[in-house]
């Protein structure tokens, strides 16, 4: 399997990410909230609204959380129902997991899972686009994020399947102020990076 050549550029902006420390979001797409959300596309603490992104979101930082939002043609699933049988379809980029990680997972939890990769988040987003991949959980850069839900190309989450959420993770990231209310994401991963 063939390494691809990092660039310059590739590495400066998930630098950049990863220098400020964000969360990775995992976007599931088969998995409400019952969390208070901020007024829609504002700060819930000041319902100040700056800047606009995609489907007329507000721009999402820090300081402004945005609540993504649910379509009616595009609901969460059911609660109640039984699991699939699998295989859990996963979408990540290239040589981003361990197979060891996932075939103690296949194992534990007696399921298959079917791994596609992509090498580019544009690459990723037209095979999406163009149904070419389907997946359960996908890895997408956060900057998407807000042009995925607004383009209806993530499933919102039913938190009533990912129990642990809250119990489990800092309550910062079950709030992240680019998904307040975790819509459509729960963090895969933290991590910093130093550059000297």
């Amino acid at each position: 399997m063939s390494h691809p050549r990092s660039t310059r550029r590739t590495f400066l902006r998930r630098a950049g990410l990863t220098a400020a420390g964000l969360c990775v979001p995992s976007a599931l797409a088969a998995c409400g909230t019952t969390a208070p959300l901020p007024p829609p596309g504002g700060n819930a603490a000041t319902g100040q609204v700056r800047g606009e992104g995609p489907g007329g979101l507000p721009l999402a930082r820090p300081n402004v959380p945005v609540s993504l939002p649910i379509y009616p043609d595009n609901p969460a699933i059911k609660s109640g129902l039984k699991p699939e049988k699998g295989p859990l379809q996963l979408y990540n980029w290239e040589e981003y997991i361990n197979p060891t990680v996932v075939n103690s997972f296949q194992k534990k939890y007696g399921v298959k899972v079917q791994i596609s990769t992509f090498t580019t988040i544009d690459e990723a987003v037209a095979k999406i686009s163009s149904g070419q991949v389907q997946f359960d959980v996908f890895v997408p850069e956060l900057v998407y994020l807000e042009r995925l839900a607004v383009g209806k190309l993530l499933a919102p989450l039913n938190l009533d399947y990912i129990p642990n959420l809250e119990t489990n993770v800092w309550p910062t990231l079950v709030n992240p102020w680019y998904d307040y209310g975790s819509q459509y994401t729960v963090p895969y991963t933290i991590y910093t990076t130093g550059i000297g």
